[in-house]
């Protein structure tokens, strides 16, 4: 049998759309020439009919892989027709595809479908749901191609358990959307139904060049649980437009219950003062400070959107596992009359809070007022009077949204030096907020990436340099990647109004990847690496065994390595293992001792957090830093109690090793908890299987059942 090509790839979204089973992935090879077509299997049966679009544009994966063939057009689509009937039959399945190259064929890549199916209305289980949620992959990239889209996000409303969700999109040159991708507060939604090409004559009139605008209405329902009510009103909703070419921009709305009205903000007003929970006791900021901060002279507006910005604040803050009251030091940049603070002040009472912005008569009215945190005006342009590594937690609400690319990049710079190393920084950022807005900034902002405009309004009040700043993630991802890890991206993170970037100060990450020093100013060196093997040992040790090697530039001296999006501290390294086979089949690489062996401990919560997330592996040889080596973890959880119930078939321990050949295709825990493994092996001229001898985790398993040819259970 012929080597397998050496390949890399992903399916990064398998999804059930109107009995067509759709997945999206990319794959490339160490070879100059693009895939040609695919060998698909689904639970072990040979999938002959499908569609397949190949070569789609992929500069992310160049980015990451700019040493692997074709690498800038590696992503695909495949569309397979399903009966009812193979939807009952796969929806606990997994898909294999085999890549086919013009020198023949890759690697085998896996995807375990899950429930794809829209669950029953009756009888939604919530814990089902979420199953089926953690089985979707993360991003693979941080950056995306996004084309060119307008519409407009019509409503969010929860009605008799639906979440109903209408609007309208449509693509300059891209076609009709074919689908959405949805999430709900960051959290995928993989399980509903939608409607498309609904009349929309008032779209065509508005814009006439839109593609497919007569069309471009959509209805989507998702089904959502008792608890889920309270927990997704007043949330984020954001509708990514999936069109042949790629994704559109994203549509984010604000969701509402019928009949639930606003969330009532606890405080008081007596006397002109804002009597908070706490029993503190605030005057109300003057009007002119308000209109100016708020944009509305209302202080019931100022609260409430405070209290808003506040509560989505915290809500990013636990998305990656942080509380407001876990950060010693915190800054408020951009306080104005302390709209935020003054909410914030009622998260913790150990945080020292810090405001500063460059309105000197609020900064006044916050000095007298405000006794709970320390004030200070800021000028147009760095520097601000803060010592290096002063905060752990810095937030700019709507304040990179008023300056130009050079201000943003030089308080992004500031930022990093007031910022405690790991300390967190969110910045918000607008995108156009009315179709007209899209329609008219589309084109600009698909070239530049960022387009400053005046305003009218603003002129009247604000000094010259402040105007309204529109801007994309790609450009977010791709500018300031040079002085922050970004963490994430949430379209309409912020009260559904503006984006917020979660960005982490990595200015000292090196001196925490390991017991070695590692200079951030490295060169980034092409390299090739594999991972071979994932697995859990009976200490809960996450084990990752690979190799990797680069070109004249030594051996292996270190890794940085991230799962599941966080990247890990505490692991050990094995490196410099003989690996003549490598060498062998690389022999222009530093491949005499390329293996690996990576050990990071983890509990049984981390293990089930990280089941399919990606880990990312990136190597520091003696000459500079190597290209990411990326995995899709599939992990079988070991189970805690093994009974002996049923006596195996004896095994002589003098039967002759043969050659075979054979391939694990799926790996799933069922609901019974019971470990399903399915694949295939064969010999030749040596009959057919009789028995195996099987061992998880380093333990040899005797109660087990075997199918031959088909499955083993324990």
């Amino acid at each position: 049998m012929n080597k397998p090509i050496e390949t890399k790839g992903n399916l990064e979204l398998v999804r059930l759309e109107n009995q067509k089973l759709e997945v999206y992935g990319w794959i490339a090879s160490v070879n100059p020439n693009p895939v040609q077509n695919f060998n698909v299997t689904i639970d072990t049966q040979q999938i002959e009919d499908f569609e397949q679009t190949l070569g789609i544009p992929s500069p992310d994966v160049n980015q990451i892989h700019p040493h692997l063939g074709n690498s800038a057009k590696a992503r695909f689509r495949l569309v397979i027709p399903l009966n009812s009937q193979q939807i009952e039959q796969y929806q606990k399945s997994g898909i294999a595809l085999t890549p086919i190259f013009s020198e023949g064929k890759g690697k085998v890549i896996l995807h375990h479908l899950g429930t794809t199916t829209p669950a029953n209305k009756s009888q939604s289980d919530e814990s089902q749901q979420q199953r089926s949620l953690s089985l979707l992959p993360d991003k693979i990239s941080q950056t995306t191609n996004t084309l060119r889209s307008v519409g407009n996000f019509d409503q969010a409303i929860i009605q008799n358990q639906q979440l109903r969700l209408s609007g309208w999109v449509a693509s300059l040159n891209s076609g009709p959307v074919e689908g959405f991708e949805i999430s709900i507060a960051g959290q995928a939604i993989t399980e509903f139904e939608y409607s498309l090409g609904l009349p929309s004559p008032d779209v065509k009139k508005a814009f006439p060049k839109l593609d497919n605008a007569e069309v471009a209405r959509f209805q989507v329902i998702i089904p959502i649980s008792q608890p889920q009510i309270e927990q997704f009103d007043d949330s984020v909703v954001a509708l990514t437009p999936l069109f042949n070419d790629g994704k559109g921009v994203v549509m984010v709305k604000v969701i509402s219950v019928v009949g639930g009205g606003n969330k009532p903000v606890n405080h008081k007003i007596v006397d002109s003062h804002v009597i908070l929970s706490d029993g503190k006791s605030i005057p109300v900021p003057p009007t002119p400070l308000v209109v100016r901060v708020h944009g509305d002279s209302k202080i019931s507006g100022f609260l409430q959107a405070g209290w808003e910005i506040s509560r989505d604040l915290k809500a990013v803050l636990k998305k990656i596992g942080k509380e407001f009251s876990e950060f010693d030091s915190v800054l408020d940049f951009g306080c104005g009359c302390g709209r935020v603070i003054i909410w914030n002040s009622l998260l913790s009472n150990s945080t020292s809070l810090y405001g500063t912005d460059i309105d000197a008569e609020a900064i006044s009215w916050c000095q007298e007022n405000l006794k709970f945190a320390k004030f200070r005006v800021n000028q147009a342009l760095p520097p601000i009077e803060y010592e290096d590594n002063q905060f752990d937690l810095v937030y700019l609400i709507s304040v990179f949204t008023h300056i130009n690319e050079e201000m943003q990049l030089q308080w992004l710079q500031e930022l990093r030096r007031i910022t405690k190393p790991e300390g967190i920084v969110l910045i918000t950022t607008r995108r156009p907020n009315t179709p007209k807005e899209a329609y008219e900034l589309a084109t600009k902002l698909e070239t530049d990436g960022l387009v400053f405009v005046p305003s009218v309004a603003e002129k009247k009040i604000f000094p010259d340099w402040y105007k309204t700043t529109y801007q994309t993630e790609d450009y977010v991802r791709n500018r300031w990647a040079s002085e922050f890890e970004i963490i994430d991206y949430l379209p309409g993170g912020i009260r559904g109004n503006q984006d917020i970037v979660i960005l982490r100060n990595n200015q000292n990450r090196e001196e925490g990847i390991g017991e070695e020093q590692i200079s951030e100013t490295t060169p980034l060196l092409p390299t090739t690496g594999y991972v071979e093997q994932v697995k859990i040992s009976q200490e809960n040790q996450l084990s990752i065994k690979g190799w990797v090697a680069a070109v004249n530039s030594g051996f292996l001296e270190n890794m940085k390595v991230i799962l599941g999006g966080v990247e890990i501290q505490n692991f050990q390294l094995k490196k410099g293992i003989p690996s003549p086979d490598v060498k062998k089949s690389n022999s222009d690489l530093d491949a005499e001792n390329a293996r690996f062996e990576l050990s990071i401990p983890l509990n049984l919560q981390q293990l089930e957090q990280c089941q399919d997330s990606d880990v990312s592996l990136t190597p520091f040889f003696q000459k500079g830093e190597g290209t990411v080596i990326l995995k899709q973890l599939v992990l079988s959880l070991p189970k805690p109690q093994i009974q002996q119930e049923i006596e195996p078939e004896q095994i002589s321990k003098t039967i002759p090793l043969l050659p075979t050949t054979g391939y694990v295709e799926q790996v799933e825990i069922s609901q019974e908890n019971q470990l399903s493994i399915k694949g295939w092996v064969a010999a030749v001229n040596s009959g057919f299987l009789e028995n195996m001898k099987v061992i998880l985790g380093g333990v040899e398993i005797q109660n087990f059942q075997l199918k031959k040819g088909f499955l083993v259970r324990m």
